[in-house]
């Protein structure tokens, strides 16, 4: 407990007494907030934040500097195979018309030049 170590290595972690810290000290009856670290009290949060920040209405009212302007960071390319085609806008009018229906034309066979049959079901080979 003096050293404030958990084999959980929670304590050591947050610096606030971890739920096995807590039961130890509850089993032995002592205190656990003279453990917690000063910075998580209410005190301390309540003097940090006690002092007023006027708020700056708009960019106007910023002061000027005589530093560079700050630029966002060029764009890389990315990696990966690139888009095949380009990607339309929402506002740009998408195509009317699918592929074409193959209903009412006959098969031919690429190997002996039949109609009503592929290639693949040809018993010519």
């Amino acid at each position: 407990m003096a050293d404030r170590v958990c084999s959980c290595r929670t304590w050591q972690l947050r610096v606030i007494p971890c739920q096995h810290a807590i039961a130890a000290l509850c089993h032995i009856e002592q205190e656990t907030e003279p453990l917690v670290e000063h910075w998580y009290k209410k005190d301390t949060f309540l003097k940090a934040y006690s002092h007023f920040i006027q708020p700056i209405s708009n960019m106007k009212m910023w002061p000027e500097t005589n530093n560079p302007r700050i630029e966002p960071p060029e764009p890389k390319p990315m990696l990966g195979r690139l888009a095949r085609n380009r990607r339309k806008g929402k506002d740009e009018p998408r195509k009317k018309y699918g592929k074409i229906s193959k209903q009412g034309v006959k098969q031919t066979c690429s190997m002996c030049k039949q109609q009503g049959h592929n290639k693949r079901y040809c018993k010519v080979t």
